[in-house]
């Protein structure tokens, strides 16, 4: 038994070309940007967001080991 929503889930292109054609059409007019300013821009934030998530791990991991070497220069008798 095929499933009931198998005609109405296939497409033959991979994407409808028309609200394809719409969704270009509405990027264009509101931001103003040709395709490849947009892709450059995207790409820029899809690498951003991982390399500053571990830089800021980094800077905490060097700023535990600083707090830790503080605690332990603390305890020791003078």
């Amino acid at each position: 038994m095929a499933a009931p929503l198998a005609p109405v889930a296939h497409h033959s292109e991979s994407v409808d070309p028309t609200l394809w054609k719409w969704i270009q059409h509405q990027i264009d007019v509101t931001t103003g940007l040709s395709a490849i300013t947009i892709v450059i821009i995207l790409g820029i934030i899809i690498v951003a967001i991982p390399v500053t998530v571990i830089i800021f791990a980094i800077r905490s991991k060097k700023h535990a080991q600083s707090m830790g070497r503080a605690a332990e220069s603390d305890d020791r008798p003078h």
